[in-house]
């Protein structure tokens, strides 16, 4: 079900999404249809869901995004050494 949400241009958000999604849905199956369409919708309302706070009147990224972005810039890295 995660893996009807694919986004061609950026294969390593399809990865981003996914886990996003496993975060947010608690286990529950009907939570992750509806993230699966928000994410169609508009992936970045997920991401901003799962990856974002509130501290302060400031939205700033939660450990869990940074991590994530850290992890992507990597691959990205990897990729661009590889050739790819």
């Amino acid at each position: 079900m995660i893996r009807e949400f694919h986004w061609a241009p950026e294969p390593l958000l399809d990865e981003r999404i996914h886990l996003d999604i496993l975060e947010v849905c608690d286990g529950k199956i009907e939570k992750v249809r509806e993230l699966v369409e928000l994410a169609k919708i508009d992936w970045r309302d997920l991401i901003m869901v799962a990856e974002y706070e509130v501290t302060e009147g400031k939205i700033v990224l939660k450990a869990r995004g940074q991590s994530r972005l850290a992890e992507i810039a990597m691959r990205k890295r990897q990729r661009t050494a590889d050739g790819e």
